[in-house]
């Protein structure tokens, strides 16, 4: 499933250009509740300065914050847009 992902990837991105969106979306997409457009926005971005120390749905990230005991927890807003809710 992974390398199907990434082998979708590489060919929805195109240097230069917009990803565009194959409806042959693969399968692991769904199940990790991600959204085709905002992952491919995604992965054509410098994710550092946009998540913290956890990148996931944000119920998922404020439970893993609250387990490590981090107060401030960056990234909701994207991981917002990435994951669909549920």
């Amino acid at each position: 499933d992974y390398l199907e992902l990434v082998d979708w990837s590489g060919r929805a991105i195109v240097h230069g250009k917009r990803g565009a969106i194959n409806e042959n979306l693969p399968p692991i997409l769904a199940r990790l509740k991600l959204r085709p457009e905002a992952y491919l926005k995604f992965i054509c971005r410098d994710q550092e300065s946009r998540f913290g120390h956890f990148i996931g749905a944000v119920e998922s990230m404020k439970e893993l914050a609250q387990q490590f005991g981090k107060r401030f927890l960056k990234g909701q807003t994207a991981a917002a847009a990435l994951f669909s809710p549920g």
